[in-house]
């Protein structure tokens, strides 16, 4: 026991230290990440109740207004991107404990430490995010029901820590209300089953209730892109999207034909951001990336010839088998209960895919027969090479701000004395997220403004300086894919600011103007 909990202290200490040395300083990629943490620091009522993830807000927001009693004077983000790095050293500890009970620590390390440098993991860990807090507590909730102790209070407490899995992120109630109590039903524990599922619907239940009574619920529905639903193209796009989670391909946008491919496959996805980072990248992700990535698929084949040639052998047949059971059932279970609700809400975004790596890993333990030296060895290779690519080809392009859209973008305002300011953009919502966390001026959100003449009186009422992007002129093509409506609100407004505009600032991203009075009334 004491062994084990050395072995647990260290491995948690060596997750946190790669966390830590790498973490991002471009957020670009995390798309709520600002929003979130604003909301921590100022959000109130139905805000932070978000239908998908429903107690994330009030818990940072709780975790902040007690640091903040303990004389912690910085902002939010800081604190959001350290409860998510603890809590993806906290997921790697307890993944491996919970393979190790039916492989041996040496034979769960592989497959847990490819969850670690998964690229989605990985990233999202060093995030002001919610994907890896919500995967500790479904981690959790299967690592307390897989020990061999039973008992009331155990079933209890799996019950409390799946809810609130579900209550941090409600795709979780996939594994752990669903999952959880399949697990239980194949190992032959039909109570347990019974009373966890009538546990969770009550606490889950009870706390939506008692914050839609209290605070209000808050959803954000509109910026669903155009690809969820049935579509035969949801399977191609959600290979993208889980390969990505996976493996990275930031790599590949530092090259022109294959950013013309991107943007002609998913015209509709706003990659502002992404293109922005690779036109960016270091020559050292533009050279290695190609070389570590046909590596990995090299391995990767092998290991995969290896098995599907076991399952010709009766005896590792036999092993992989025995192996399966309520573990195997179970992760396949999670994996693609959570893909399919991924394949219909949005297939093309990575983010989402995170929530499918640990039944993707937990399923890939199981598949396998115990580890020989042959196996260990190329199993070792494969997590180094993933561990290489991921570093090279998506850790260190977001590494330092060169090629951070929205801090390039916004460098220069954020240089002026922004109190009492107004801005006017027609950017995205991700940029937008970024402009309120970090300005405090006012924001008109052209994409979300009704009328140039509702413009036009927000202007009026206005005192201080009026800033205007260059965006406003040239909204981005994406966004007249996605939302084509407000695409064509956006052109009014912009002929009604064009003439009386002067520009303040030039820069690659169409500058910065300034609106030196109000606007001339309307003709």
């Amino acid at each position: 026991m004491k062994q084990k909990a050395i072995f647990s202290g260290l491995l948690f200490l060596a997750v946190l230290g790669v966390f830590l040395l790498t973490a991002p300083a471009n957020h670009t990629e995390a798309e709520d990440a600002y929003q979130y943490a604003r909301l921590a620091e100022q959000g109130r009522g139905a805000e932070l109740f978000h239908f998908h993830h429903l107690l994330y807000l009030p818990v940072m927001q709780g975790l902040f207004r007690l640091l903040q009693g303990a004389g912690y004077a910085g902002r939010a983000f800081p604190l959001l991107m350290g409860v998510s790095m603890v809590c993806g050293a906290l997921t790697v500890c307890l993944f491996t404990s919970l393979l190790a009970r039916q492989r041996g620590a040496a034979g769960a390390l592989p497959f847990s430490l490819g969850l670690l440098f998964s690229y989605g993991f990985w990233r999202y860990a060093c995030e002001a995010e919610i994907y890896i807090p919500a995967t500790l507590f479904a981690v959790g909730a299967f690592w307390l029901a897989s020990d061999s102790a039973k008992g009331v209070w155990r079933t209890v407490a799996t019950a409390v820590m799946a809810s609130l899995g579900i209550l941090l992120h409600l795709v979780n109630v996939i594994p752990l209300a669903g999952g959880m109590t399949l697990y239980y039903i194949l190992r032959r524990r039909f109570k347990a089953a019974g009373a966890h599922l009538l546990l969770v619907t009550i606490l889950v239940a009870a706390v939506y209730a008692g914050a839609a009574l209290t605070a209000g619920l808050s959803y954000t529905g509109e910026s669903q892109p155009q690809e969820g639903g049935l579509d035969p193209w949801m399977f191609p796009k959600g290979l993208v999207g889980a390969g990505q989670a996976v493996v990275s391909g930031n790599f590949l946008f530092a090259y022109p034909g294959v950013q013309q491919q991107i943007q002609r496959l998913f015209p509709y996805r706003m990659l502002g951001e992404e293109l922005y980072m690779g036109r960016r990248a270091p020559f050292l992700s533009r050279a290695a990336a190609p070389v570590t990535l046909t590596a990995l698929i090299i391995v990767g084949a092998w290991l995969l010839t290896g098995l599907i040639r076991s399952l010709f052998a009766r005896e590792s047949r036999l092993a992989i088998f025995k192996s399966w059971g309520s573990d195997g059932w179970t992760a396949l279970f999670w994996l693609l209960g959570t893909a399919g609700i991924v394949l219909l809400m949005e297939p093309g975004n990575p983010e989402l895919w995170v929530l499918t790596l640990i039944p993707l890993w937990w399923t890939l333990s199981v598949c396998w027969p115990p580890l020989n030296r042959k196996l260990a060895l190329g199993w070792g290779t494969f997590v180094f090479l993933l561990a290489l690519h991921n570093g090279a080809g998506g850790m260190a392009l977001i590494r330092s701000q060169t090629g951070d859209y929205n801090y390039q973008k916004t460098k220069w305002l954020l240089s002026q004395e922004l109190n009492g300011s107004l801005i006017i953009t027609a950017d995205n919502p991700v940029y937008i997220f970024y402009l309120r966390h970090h300005t405090g001026a006012e924001i008109i959100d052209l994409q979300h403004c009704s009328s140039a003449q509702q413009m036009a009186e927000r202007i009026e009422r206005h005192s201080g300086p009026i800033y205007v992007f260059g965006d406003v002129f040239a909204p981005p093509e994406a966004l007249k894919h996605r939302f084509p409506e407000s695409a064509k609100r956006v052109e009014p407004c912009a002929e009604r600011l064009r003439s009386d505009v002067v520009k303040v600032h030039e820069n690659e991203f169409g500058g910065v103007y300034q609106l030196p009075s109000g606007l001339p009334a309307s003709p």
